[in-house]
């Protein structure tokens, strides 16, 4: 018995628990936003990306501003940059929204924005407008949505 208790122990760990090196849970995010049909000059749209594979931890973030060119950037993050991270984001309830389907109501002048994540087997997903992030029920919501706006890696 003292001996089959250890085993089973180490049997009921998560990956997170597990040595650094010996898995990493495929990990990806998704977060979308563009202002939708304004004045030229008024015009972004922003699209981030951070993935964690076996190869490694990647982010890659496309901006366009107005009647500039878009900016793009893409590198391999750190495993300690994207863990501090990505603990900050599941904390924040990341993982807890169900995962929906692109609204069928179309809005005249409005764009959808979203984010979504998927972590292992686990995901979520959620759309929202812009006029969203100023409503109350939308805290949860809004504070992912600064989280990833706020990423410095």
């Amino acid at each position: 018995m003292h001996l089959i208790l250890p085993f089973l122990i180490l049997l009921m760990l998560t990956d997170s628990e597990l040595s650094p090196e010996t898995k990493i849970t495929p990990t990806s995010i998704v977060w979308q936003e563009t202002s939708g049909p304004v004045a030229p000059e008024f015009r972004y749209s922003v699209i981030v990306r951070i993935q964690a594979d076996a190869k490694g931890f990647f982010f890659a973030k496309k901006e366009t501003k107005g009647n500039h060119p878009a900016t793009e950037v893409k590198k391999k993050i750190s495993k300690d940059s994207y863990s501090k991270f990505i603990t900050q984001l599941i904390q924040s309830g990341a993982l807890e929204h169900p995962y929906e389907n692109l609204p069928t109501e179309k809005i005249t002048g409005i764009s959808y924005n979203s984010f979504s994540i998927q972590r292992g087997s686990k995901k979520s997903r959620f759309f929202y407008v812009l006029k969203d992030l100023e409503k109350a029920e939308f805290k949860k919501k809004k504070r992912i949505i600064d989280q990833i706006k706020g990423i410095r890696l």
